[in-house]
C-alpha cells in the first residue's frame, strides 16, 4: 500500500495565502470601524467600544482649547461629524492698543487673562465715544487664526454690536480681512466664540464698531490657532501662572527678586533653563509686555536680569556675549546714557523699566527679577489620520496601519527642540498582492 506525505506548497503560493488570508480577514471586517481620526494636541477614550458600533470622547491637551463636536460615533465602518480642533490662545499678554483710552480701560486689559466682567477701573477696555473706535492686538508674529472669543463688560450699559473682527498684517484695523461680524448686540457680561469664515493668517487682530460713534469697551479677547504651543510643554514643575511660550521657547518667570547673576543662573538651571537670554525685538517686546501688564505698581522701577555678559577682546575692544551659547550679542538697544561701566566693574547687564525697558549695564551683585528661558520638554499630542493608531516612547514616536495595509509616510518621528515633530502623520494604502498565479506546482512525495 502507497502512503502519500502532505502536499509541499511553493514560496509564491504561501505569499498567495497570506494575502488571500488578509483579504478574507479585510472582508468579514467590511463594517468594522476604523482607528478614528485624531487632531493635533488631543487624545481620546472610549465611551463605548463595538468593532461596529463605537463612540469617543477627545480631550485636548493642558492649555488648549477644544472647538467642534467633543464626541464621535462611529456605524458600520464609518465616522460621523466632523473632526473637532483644539487651539491655544496666542493673544495673551502680547502687546494691545485702542483707538483711545478712558476711565482705567487701558487695552492691555483684554489681553491679561483675567475674565471678569465688571470694570472696576482696570478689568476691561473703554475708549471714549468717538467715531469708528478699535482695539487691536498684536501677536508679534504673523500667526493663523480660525477663532476669536470675546467677554462683553456687564452692568454698565456698553453693549458690543455693529462690531467687526478683522485679521491681516496691516496696523489699520480697517484694511485687514474681515474674519466675522457682530451685527446685533451681544448679551452684557458673557463669553462668545466667533469663527473666521475662513482661517486667516495675520499679525494683527483688531476688533473696531466701523462708522459710527460710539464707546467700545471689551473685558477679554482671546484668538485661537492650532499653530502654537502651549504651557504643557514646559516645566511641570512651576506654577502654570508662572510659565509662557513665546517663539518655541518656554519662559518662566520667578516672582522674587534675586541678587547677583550667579545665583540667577543657578535658578534657571535648576530645571535646566537659561537666564533670558537670545532676545529679538519681538521676545523682548513679549516678556517686557507681560510683565508690564502684571505689575501691581507701574511707577516701581523694576529690572530684569539677562543672561549676557561683557568679555574683552583683543586691543582692548570689548563685546557683549550670551553666556549659555557664549554667542556674540548682536544687536543691544542701550538705554539712554548706557552702557557707562561706572568703576570698570559693571559686567552684566539688565532690562531696566526706568530706561524704557533698554539695556543697563551694572555690576553682576545687584538684585533683580529673573526670567529663565528653555526649550519645550515635550511635544503635543500628535495627530493621526483615520485608520491609523500612533504609540509613544518618550520623546518617539511610532504610527501603525491596520492589518493589510502599509503606511505612507514616515513612521518614526522625534520630537525636536522647537516642541514639534519632526514629520506629518502617515497615511495607509492596501497591500499590492501583485497577480494571482495562474498555475500552483505541487510536490507530493510517494513512498
Amino acid at each position: 500500500m502507497k502512503l502519500r506525505k502532505p502536499w509541499v506548497w511553493t514560496a509564491d503560493f504561501l505569499s498567495y495565502f497570506v494575502c488571500l488570508t488578509v483579504l478574507v480577514d479585510s472582508i468579514k471586517g467590511l463594517d468594522n470601524c476604523p482607528h478614528p481620526a485624531v487632531p493635533y494636541a488631543a487624545t481620546y477614550s472610549n465611551i463605548t467600544y463595538d468593532p461596529q458600533n463605537w463612540s469617543i470622547k477627545y480631550v485636548c491637551d493642558r492649555g488648549y482649547t477644544l472647538f467642534g463636536e467633543q464626541e464621535r460615533n462611529c456605524v458600520n465602518g464609518k465616522w460621523k461629524g466632523d473632526l473637532p480642533i483644539c487651539a491655544v490662545n496666542v493673544a495673551l499678554h502680547k502687546p494691545a492698543k485702542s483707538s483711545s483710552v478712558t476711565n482705567g480701560g487701558q487695552a492691555s486689559n483684554a489681553v491679561d487673562g483675567r475674565t471678569s466682567t465688571v470694570h472696576e477701573g482696570r478689568q476691561c477696555t473703554e475708549t471714549k465715544s468717538e467715531k469708528s473706535p478699535w482695539w487691536t492686538v498684536d501677536l508679534l508674529v504673523p500667526v493663523k487664526v480660525q477663532h476669536v472669543r470675546l467677554t462683553t463688560r456687564c452692568c454698565d450699559d456698553l453693549p458690543l454690536k455693529n462690531a467687526e473682527i478683522r485679521v491681516g498684517n496691516s496696523t489699520e484695523p480697517a484694511n485687514n480681512p474681515l474674519c466675522n461680524w457682530i451685527p446685533k448686540a451681544l448679551d452684557e457680561g458673557i463669553t462668545e466664540t466667533f469663527e473666521c469664515v475662513e482661517p486667516l493668517i495675520g499679525q494683527y487682530v483688531s476688533v473696531l464698531r466701523s462708522g459710527v460713534e460710539a464707546v467700545l469697551s471689551l473685558c477679554e479677547v482671546e484668538v485661537f490657532s492650532t499653530h502654537g504651543l502651549s504651557i504643557a510643554s514646559c516645566s511641570e514643575a512651576a506654577n502654570p501662572d508662572d510659565l509662557a511660550v513665546f517663539d518655541d521657547s518656554c519662559f518662566h518667570f520667578l516672582s522674587t527678586e534675586v541678587s547677583g547673576f550667579e545665583e540667577a543662573t543657578e535658578k534657571c538651571a535648576e530645571e535646566k533653563y537659561a537666564l533670558l537670554n537670545n532676545l529679538t525685538d519681538a521676545s523682548k517686546t513679549f516678556v517686557t509686555t507681560k510683565v508690564d501688564q502684571e505689575r501691581d505698581d507701574s511707577s516701581k522701577s523694576l529690572m530684569l536680569w539677562l543672561g549676557a555678559k561683557r568679555h574683552r577682546t583683543n586691543f582692548r575692544g570689548e563685546e557683549w556675549r550670551w553666556t549659555e551659547t557664549d554667542g556674540k550679542v548682536e544687536s543691544i538697544e542701550w538705554g539712554r546714557g548706557q552702557p557707562n561701566n561706572y568703576n570698570q566693574e559693571q559686567n552684566c547687564a539688565v532690562l531696566d523699566s526706568d530706561l524704557d525697558w533698554g539695556w543697563n549695564d551694572l555690576s553682576c551683585k545687584i538684585s533683580a527679577k529673573v526670567i529663565c528661558r528653555g526649550r519645550p520638554s515635550r511635544c503635543p499630542s500628535p495627530p493621526t489620520a483615520e485608520g491609523t493608531s500612533v504609540t509613544l516612547d518618550g520623546q518617539m514616536l511610532t504610527y501603525h496601519c491596520s492589518l493589510g495595509q502599509m503606511p505612507i509616510g514616515e513612521v518614526n518621528q522625534t520630537c525636536g527642540a522647537d516642541g514639534k515633530w519632526d514629520g506629518f502623520p502617515i497615511g495607509c494604502k492596501a497591500v499590492d498582492c501583485g497577480q494571482v498565479p495562474g498555475e500552483l506546482t505541487i510536490y507530493p512525495n510517494q513512498v
